[in-house]
């Protein structure tokens, strides 16, 4: 929901994937808007719902560093 902001944690030797299903988010300071995606290797993620009026639904895949 807007305004909330999450942190999630990328431990040494893992990463993930997010994508963002709808709407937009600040990941790391960098906008992502619908069908935006990023790769995250051992770093962790600070994902922000800037946007006050909208929802965003993101998709974080976390697995072993490969």
């Amino acid at each position: 929901t807007g305004g909330q902001r999450i942190d999630f944690e990328v431990k040494t030797g893992r990463q993930a994937y997010l994508v963002v299903i709808e709407g937009s988010a600040l990941i790391n300071g960098l906008r992502l808007e619908a069908r935006d995606a990023l790769e995250s290797v051992e770093e962790s993620l600070s994902i922000h719902a800037d946007q006050p009026d909208q929802t965003a639904h993101l998709l974080v895949i976390e697995m072993p560093k490969g």
